[in-house]
């Protein structure tokens, strides 16, 4: 006879019993990626704060020599594998570094294909600060703490003056009247070629080569552009004359004005004309 097959039957109370553990067995594997996820959530957390503070710091230690800070460098080392978090990070970078110390940290507005990002104090300096001494009842054999700034507002004060593009031989004649000449190193500024390379690199310059005469052409940069009040430049100038006012170089005046931040300081500075 055939034999029959013989069909196991689970008793109802082994059926709950082996329910029971597999219930327990789901409830347990879900829970785990749930708490893995919020360790993960809150490790996320630690770490943007962590790559802001580095990027900060990063940014102070980069600040000191005024070169333009690329991109790329950013991304190797210290924002690395963030991808579209990097305009979130920088953003709070950003205000860190002008909240706290007192720096904007902004983008250069150059032909670059790379992007470069320049640091500046958010307290421009100005000229009656670093050495534009018009006071004959001071010593005038004082060494300014800064000597490098006066040759950098020398430089753009003679630019910006002269329409804001000059040739190379025209800001070396300007020099020279100044008692500055490029081709031999100077007491206080030193080798004024080399830094007048230096400013480029720094983004006080912009450059670019006369397609006709094959001439250097000087112009203010991004970093002049954001640090340097023309207002002020304009006051400068107008001591040095001292029967001009600012109106009275109407194309400057007009530049001035358009690179004021806001009406209060075109009102200000006219208030300040009146008197």
């Amino acid at each position: 006879m055939p034999r029959k097959t013989q069909l196991s039957q689970k008793t109802p109370s082994k059926i709950s019993a082996s329910t029971s553990k597999q219930n327990v067995k789901n409830q347990s594997s879900t829970q785990m990626p749930l708490e893995q996820s919020f360790s993960k959530s809150q490790k996320t957390v630690e770490n943007v704060e962590e790559l802001v503070n580095n990027c900060v710091r990063y940014v102070l230690y980069r600040a000191g020599n005024n070169l333009p800070i690329r991109k790329p460098d950013l991304q190797k080392n210290v924002l690395q594998h963030v991808g579209r978090s990097f305009d979130q990070i920088l953003d709070k970078v950003t205000q860190i570094l002008k909240n706290v110390y007192g720096y904007d940290l902004y983008l250069s507005d150059d032909t670059s294909s790379t992007k470069q990002y320049l640091v500046s104090t958010a307290l421009p300096y100005k000229p009656d600060l670093v050495g534009f001494n018009t006071n004959a009842n001071e010593d005038q054999n004082a060494v300014p703490p800064d000597v490098n700034k006066i040759l950098i507002l020398l430089v753009l004060t003679h630019i910006f003056m002269s329409n804001n593009n000059i040739n190379e031989a025209s800001l070396f004649a300007f020099l020279r009247s100044v008692k500055i000449d490029p081709d031999e190193k100077h007491e206080l500024f030193g080798n004024v070629k080399d830094f007048m390379s230096t400013m480029v690199k720094q983004k006080y310059l912009s450059t670019e080569v006369d397609e006709i005469t094959r001439r250097t052409i000087y112009s203010w940069g991004p970093r002049a552009e954001h640090e340097i009040s023309k207002h002020e430049i304009l006051k400068f100038v107008c001591k040095m004359y001292k029967d001009r006012l600012p109106k009275s170089w109407t194309t400057q005046y007009e530049q001035a004005n358009a690179q004021a931040k806001g009406d209060d300081e075109v009102v200000e500075v006219e208030a300040r004309e009146e008197r």
